[in-house]
C-alpha cells in the first residue's frame, strides 16, 4: 500500500472548513484552474451519502468514485479496478493544534493494487511524477480553501450593483438613462471599485 498525505492549518472551525468544503458549487469560485475541477455526485442533488457514486474531475482525469464516509471528520471516497489500481480519498477536518479553534484539513490517498508503486517513491514513479504532480495539486487546494475559509479571496459572487452611466455618447438621453438603470456589474468578473 502507498500513501500520499498533505495538511493545512485553518483559522477557522471544523464545521465551518466542512460546510465550505461541501458546498461544490462555489469549487470553481475559490480553486480556479486547480487540482479538482467539480467534485460531486454522478446524480445531482443527490444526498451525500455512503454508497453514493460519485464524479470527480480532477487536473488529469474523471474519477468514478463511490462515497464511503460523509461525517463530521472525514469525507471520503474510494474506487478503481480491484487487484489493479484503487485508491480511496479522504478529507479530514481535525480541531488544530497550531491555531486555537482552526482546523487541521488533511487530503489524503491510499493505494492499493499493482499499480500502486506509481505513487511511491521509487524511479519509475518519480521519473513519471505522479506523487510530485499529485502533492503539488493537493497543496494549491488546500491554500486555496484555507484562503476561502479565512476570507482572503472571498469575491461577492451573487451581489449585482448598479453601475451609473453618466454619459449618453449617442445623443440619446433616454436610451443613456434606460442604461443607466439597467447595466449590472457582476463583483465576481470585474473588480469591485469599494473594495
Amino acid at each position: 500500500m502507498y500513501t500520499v498525505s498533505v495538511s493545512i492549518d485553518i483559522a477557522a472551525a471544523p464545521a465551518t472548513v466542512r460546510e465550505k468544503f461541501l458546498d461544490f458549487c462555489q469549487l470553481p469560485v475559490y480553486h480556479r484552474d486547480g487540482f479538482f475541477k467539480s467534485i460531486g455526485p454522478e446524480t445531482p442533488n443527490t444526498p451525500l451519502e455512503p454508497g453514493v457514486k460519485m464524479r470527480n474531475v480532477l487536473e488529469l482525469m474523471t474519477v468514478h468514485a463511490t462515497l464511503v464516509e460523509n461525517s463530521s471528520t472525514c469525507f471520503q471516497w474510494g474506487g478503481g479496478l480491484p487487484g489493479i489500481f484503487v485508491g480511496y480519498h479522504s478529507f479530514c477536518f481535525e480541531p488544530s493544534t497550531l491555531v486555537q479553534g482552526g482546523t487541521k484539513f488533511t487530503q489524503k490517498e491510499e493505494f492499493k493494487g499493482f499499480l500502486a508503486f506509481i505513487m511511491g517513491d521509487n524511479f519509475v514513479a518519480r521519473w513519471i511524477g505522479t506523487m510530485e504532480k499529485t502533492r503539488k495539486g493537493w497543496n494549491k487546494y488546500n491554500e486555496d480553501l484555507k484562503a476561502w475559509c479565512e476570507g482572503l479571496n472571498n469575491r461577492k459572487t451573487s451581489t449585482p450593483k448598479i453601475v451609473p452611466i453618466h454619459s449618453n455618447s449617442y445623443g440619446y438621453p433616454a436610451v443613456g438613462k434606460f442604461f443607466s438603470t439597467l447595466v449590472v456589474k457582476y463583483v465576481h468578473l470585474v473588480p469591485s471599485l469599494d473594495s
